[in-house]
């Protein structure tokens, strides 16, 4: 019994590890997508697409490279990243998405809101002909 327990006690220890290490990979993941909707959000504003398939490819063939240096398959690194590449673009995508919808938002409530405030309120609002 004692063999089995010392086994199990490992097997705990090896599973603790592991889950370090997966927090540390979600953490680092979320750190990319952070710089990459930076890059993409620069590139933007200088009015260069927000796809730079060079770079994309210049990015891959370096994680391969890392991949084959400490001797992992350079082809799931290669699908690693061009999933975290896609996602970095959807968030980005999204996130620009989601200001749209609140600035749409916020034009459209203006009126409302003004006619809420001049039919509680004696103090002149001005209209959207005036403003």
């Amino acid at each position: 019994m004692g063999d089995r327990a010392a086994a199990e006690g490992s097997l705990t220890s090896l599973r603790h590890d592991l889950e370090e290490i997966d927090r540390a990979l979600v953490l680092l993941v979320a750190a990319r997508l952070e710089a990459a909707g930076a890059a993409i959000e620069h590139r933007t504003q200088r009015g260069e697409p927000m796809v730079d398939r060079a770079q994309e490819a210049r990015v891959v063939a370096r994680a391969q490279k890392w991949a084959t240096e400490v001797g992992i398959s350079p082809e799931v690194v290669e699908r690693v990243f061009r999933e975290i590449v896609e996602a970095g673009k959807a968030r980005f995508e999204s996130s620009r998405a989601g200001i749209r919808a609140a600035d749409q938002s916020r034009m459209t409530a203006a009126p409302t809101t003004r006619s809420r405030l001049r039919r509680r309120s004696s103090v002149p609002v001005p209209t959207e002909a005036s403003t």
